[in-house]
Parts: structure tokens; C-alpha cells; sequence
């Protein structure tokens, strides 16, 4: 299944990371610790600052938030 984006993909995963990741409960830097990578790191995903995330680390992202990859890239 193809979607069409009309923004870039960074700002679409940044939007959906941070409504879950709050509704869980879950600070940045929690969020961060759990999945094993820096603060500064996580919180350049959720602002879509950092570019070109690997599928490993929304990986990581998305264990910690029990959710699917789909769920934050569709």
C-alpha cells in the first residue's frame, strides 16, 4: 500500500511520536533511557531535527512505546 505524503515523512513521525509517547506517560528523556539512545537524540526525532532515522532506532522507539512501526509511520 502506497501513501501519499504531503509533508516530509521526519515531520509525519515526529507528529504521531509525541501524542503517544505523552499519552503513555512517558517524558523524553524516559522515553529515551528505555530505548537505549542519548535525550538529545530522541528529542531531534520528536522535533524532526534529525533526518533520515533508521528503521532500527524508530524501532526501538516503537518497542518501548508498544506500538506498531505502522502506527507511527502510517
Amino acid at each position: 500500500m502506497f501513501v501519499k505524503y504531503e509533508k516530509r515523512l521526519d515531520k509525519h513521525i515526529a507528529e504521531r511520536l509525541k501524542p503517544i509517547r505523552t499519552d503513555k506517560g512517558l517524558s523524553q528523556m524516559k522515553l529515551a533511557d528505555l530505548a537505549n539512545m542519548h535525550f538529545t537524540y530522541y528529542s531531534q526525532i520528536e522535533r524532526a531535527v534529525r533526518k533520515n532515522v533508521s528503521v532500527r532506532i524508530l524501532k526501538q522507539i516503537t518497542d518501548v512505546l508498544e506500538v506498531t512501526l505502522n502506527d507511527v509511520v502510517y
